[in-house]
């Protein structure tokens, strides 16, 4: 990302509990979002998250476990890009790949590429961008395809859409996320990673 870009995050602290409130409420979902389970569900988590961010990956294995509590009918989780491009340079690269992932092959590869990413990096910018491309192959994509797009940079645009996004909603750091019930229009702002007794609590007041 190019300096004193419009989408570039200033001083934005990598944190597992941001202080700063939200300014307001995130872009709704979208046909073009990332999503694990079904736009019709009663509450949608809406994640902007760095994937070099070590808060960012225990909130993405205990995501990955609440998940698992409820039904598509109840509870979907969507995924937006927030690198903090300051402190984690690799994110932004490593955001452009997993949009690859997706342009490439679907909600089912971007999922499977950020899995990959999280299970894989020590986090804190230290994960070797050579591995990107063979975490493509390992999920099933073509390597000269996902080449190809990662060196293009062509899904910059929706890395930095999502930047936009999450600013204007005011994350501040990351993990930043929304809870939504999409049958009230309620939005409550979690800052940071929540254990998952406490999420699944939240998600459940929402649900009554």
């Amino acid at each position: 990302m190019e300096d004193g870009g419009t989408a570039k995050v200033a001083d934005s602290p990598s944190a597992g509990n941001p202080t700063a409130p939200p300014a307001g409420d995130p872009d709704p979902v979208t046909e073009d979002d990332w999503i694990r389970g079904s736009r019709d569900a009663q509450v949608i988590l809406i994640e902007y998250s760095d994937l070099e961010c070590p808060y960012c990956k225990q909130f993405h294995e205990t995501l990955i476990g609440v998940s698992g509590e409820y039904d598509e009918s109840q509870f979907a989780w969507v995924y937006r890009q927030f690198p903090l491009e300051q402190l984690h340079p690799k994110a932004v690269t490593e955001a452009v790949a997993a949009e690859c992932a997706g342009k490439l092959g679907g909600q089912d590869a971007f999922w499977a590429y950020i899995d990959k990413i999280f299970e894989v990096t020590p986090t804190n910018n230290k994960l070797d961008l050579e591995l990107l491309p063979g975490f493509a192959t390992e999920i099933g994509l073509d390597t000269t395809g996902f080449q190809a797009c990662l060196d293009s940079e062509d899904t910059m645009p929706l890395v930095e859409e999502d930047l936009v996004g999450g600013q204007k909603a005011g994350v501040r750091g990351t993990p930043g996320s929304f809870l939504v019930n999409t049958q009230t229009g309620e939005s409550q702002y979690l800052p940071g990673a929540l254990p998952p007794a406490q999420l699944s609590q939240m998600i459940d007041d929402m649900l009554n």
